[in-house]
């Protein structure tokens, strides 16, 4: 996955540790269309810190011969990030973070490393509307349309840019062939328009070129190393939708937000969220929206108390809605107890603090504590889905049992989307947990070393949520702790080297090649784990 949106998920940050030893890179810079040395090739060496950036840089620049060298320098994993005027270096993704990597182990001396440099290739494109005329301010993006073709290694993660007052972009970077994509931004929230004349308000919406609504229509376009190509991409106009309604409720001093979400299909994946500022009388709009999934609710999140409204969903063939009606109200409270197994009735409970974590809707995290008597309330409490989290736990304890009204739930997660008011909560917690150690290694038995890599015990392949446990340390080391007693899956993701993982579709794909092992009250597992590489992945998903 992209290097911001695998931070988003795991929230890893890569360290590097170790002392100056005789390791050295040394190689020879050469063009890769015609084979000559290349002077004047920067190349860079550098470790990520997630938040720091680059860190650890060793450089050198290519001399007339195209020869470069880097000595003395600490072994481990580095990013390998050449730059020349008028080059770009490419590679094959393998990994989520796309830039290529070199691993030096302790006494290595590379000096022969082929780097290629390719000519940049530009792609100018101009936007126009049915008439011809320019269109500025589009969003214009490009895509491979082989998925798996080389492609510009580059830090810049943004691979879109948009039009100038004259229609037009230039797109810079390696050669291939290509999806053009142009996506208008359409002010979603202004005004609709009253119209007596018989015109519609049809807009433009996301245009592949040459002009189709869609990419399985569209022309790809071919451009190779060093050459430059030019297209124009007419925009096409495309059905939308306008949503407006009311919000009522609304306290006389607070300031209420309408949330509109497009989902890739009923409660299926969340593309995005736009927020916009219910205005006097409680009025809001949405206009202009292409046909997608999408769900509004309304929202109050202030110093007082939360409120939200019940949501409204609507299809791809929903009609505009021009009289929708959202009523705030405020969340509920839950009442709940907490006991530790096999400690003595009456026993002080330690304070904890009880979490409701959104699988979903609603968007905010309730809370409460425990008495010392374990009982607990949780207020603002809207209907939803929500995962039970205890903080802190006890030594070596874990989340045993999490009861809902009498009925267990294997997951330990609470369905409250019926409702709140009454429900009551039990938590049951145990000391037994247990624990798994151990080293993640390559495919080569060696241990990772300093690669943003992590660790996921999951207990649900559908349902993947990476967390700051399963950060692999320096030497490849990690460790698992409070770990609840059942049947999991087992894996290790390295940024570079395991595939795209950019969402949950990816990490279920990575996560189907992954090992199933059970795990026992109170085991204590030491256990090496191999990272599991994109082609190992691909392999096993076929089978």
């Amino acid at each position: 996955m992209p290097l911001m949106a695998f931070t988003r998920l795991t929230g890893i940050y890569l360290l590097f540790c170790g002392g100056l030893a005789a390791q050295s890179f040394a190689g020879i810079a050469v063009n890769s269309v015609n084979g000559q040395p290349l002077a004047g090739v920067h190349i860079k060496l550098f470790t990520l810190s997630i938040g720091a950036g680059m860190t650890d840089a060793y450089g050198a620049i290519s001399a007339s011969d195209g020869r470069f060298s880097i000595a003395t320098i600490p072994a481990g994993t580095y990013v390998l990030f050449p730059e020349r005027t008028g080059f770009v270096q490419m590679m094959t993704p393998s990994g989520a973070i796309p830039l290529p990597t070199v691993s030096l182990k302790a006494g290595e001396r590379v000096t022969d490393y082929k780097l290629e440099m390719t000519p940049r290739a530009e792609i100018n494109v101009r936007v126009v509307d049915d008439y011809g005329d320019p269109v500025s301010n589009v969003a214009v993006a490009v895509s491979p349309v082989s998925p798996g073709s080389p492609v510009a290694a580059s830090l810049n993660e943004n691979r879109q840019s948009f039009t100038n007052a004259l229609g037009e972009v230039r797109i810079s970077g390696g050669p291939g062939k290509f999806y053009i994509k142009a996506t208008p931004n359409n002010y979603a929230t202004q005004l609709p328009e009253i119209r007596t004349d018989g015109s519609s308000d049809a807009t433009f919406g996301p245009t592949w070129y040459p002009s189709a609504s869609s990419e399985a229509a569209s022309g790809p376009v071919e451009v190779a190393a060093g050459a430059r190509a030019s297209i124009e991409v007419r925009l096409t106009r495309q059905r939308t939708i306008t949503i407006s309604g009311t919000v009522n409720g609304i306290p006389q001093d607070a300031t209420a937000t309408v949330m509109l979400t497009t989902y890739d299909r009923p409660g299926g994946r969340r593309l995005n969220a736009r927020p916009n500022q219910v205005g006097s009388g409680g009025k809001f709009t949405f206009t202009r929206l292409p046909s997608a999934h999408y769900r509004v609710i309304a929202l109050i999140y202030s110093n007082r108390s939360p409120m939200q409204s019940q949501p409204v969903d609507f299809t791809p063939d929903s009609p505009d809605a021009l009289d929708v009606q959202l009523a705030l109200a405020p969340g509920a409270e839950i009442a709940g107890s907490l006991q530790i197994a096999g400690d003595p009735p009456g026993a002080p409970v330690e304070k904890r603090t009880i979490t409701l974590q959104p699988t979903g809707e609603p968007m905010s995290s309730p809370t409460g504590a425990t008495e010392s008597d374990g009982a607990f309330k949780i207020p603002d409490i809207f209907p939803g889905r929500y995962r039970v989290e205890v903080k802190p736990l006890p030594d070596n304890g874990y989340v045993r049992t999490v009861e809902l009204n009498g009925a267990i739930s294997s997951t330990l997660e609470v369905d409250l989307s019926r409702g709140v008011q009454g429900s009551r909560l039990k938590i049951t917690l145990a000391r037994d947990a247990a624990q798994i150690s151990g080293t993640v290694v390559d495919r080569d038995g060696q241990p990772l070393g300093n690669s943003p890599s992590i660790v996921i015990l999951t207990a649900d392949r559908d349902h993947i949520v990476p967390n700051q446990d399963g950060i692999v340390k320096e030497g490849g080391k990690y460790s698992l702790k409070n770990i609840r007693p059942g049947k999991y899956w087992l894996f290790a993701v390295d940024a570079f080297r395991s595939g795209p993982s950019n969402g949950e579709e990816d990490f279920k794909r990575i996560a189907a090649a992954a090992e199933e092992i059970e795990i026992k009250p109170g085991d204590k597992i030491a256990k090496d784990i191999k990272v599991l590489l994109k082609e190992d992945v691909d392999a096993r998903n076929k089978k």
